[in-house]
């Protein structure tokens, strides 16, 4: 049983085939047309953000841990409930897509140690087999998006054909 459930899981990894948690678009008091922001809850009352942030003529997705102090898209969580949680993010980004049709978005993508790359390539994944056909999908290293750092970060481009 226990290795019918881990190859389960391996077929599962961009597949997003595991049902995505609930989630709302949260009312925004700027308007929709540079922020909007979707939030949902795990079953471990952990409470998320994916957030569209029009910079100029393209978007940046993030999602982050909410409701607590001090939060920030760069944080890590580790509670293996990485399946539901991009089943979600990849649904909310289908329906942003559909709703503003943009041309280009950056994702950015967490991560434990500086050379650590595997999130970037989970979140690729996802995208490259959800997100429709119109867009291309390649990853990029940009200086970050948070100007009181000086560093540079992988995103993953979003461009439509």
């Amino acid at each position: 049983m226990l290795v019918k459930e881990s190859l389960q899981k391996l077929y599962e990894i961009g597949e997003a085939s595991v049902q995505p948690y609930d989630f709302y678009l949260e009312d925004s008091e700027i308007g929709f047309d540079d922020w909007v922001s979707y939030k949902f809850k795990t079953e471990d009352r952990d409470k998320y953000i994916i957030q569209f942030i029009r910079k100029n003529n393209f978007w940046v997705i993030q999602f982050s841990l909410t409701g607590k102090k001090n939060f920030n898209h760069e944080q890590v969580v580790n509670k293996g409930r990485n399946f539901r949680v991009m089943a979600t993010v990849v649904n909310v980004i289908k329906i942003f897509v559909e709703w503003k049709h943009p041309d280009k978005m950056f994702m950015v993508a967490s991560k434990s140690k500086e050379e650590d790359k595997r999130r970037l390539h989970m979140y690729m994944r996802y995208l490259e087999k959800n997100i429709t056909s119109d867009y291309t999908f390649r990853t990029e290293t940009y200086r970050s998006w948070d100007f009181s750092k000086n560093q540079d970060q992988d995103v993953i481009v979003i461009e439509k054909i």
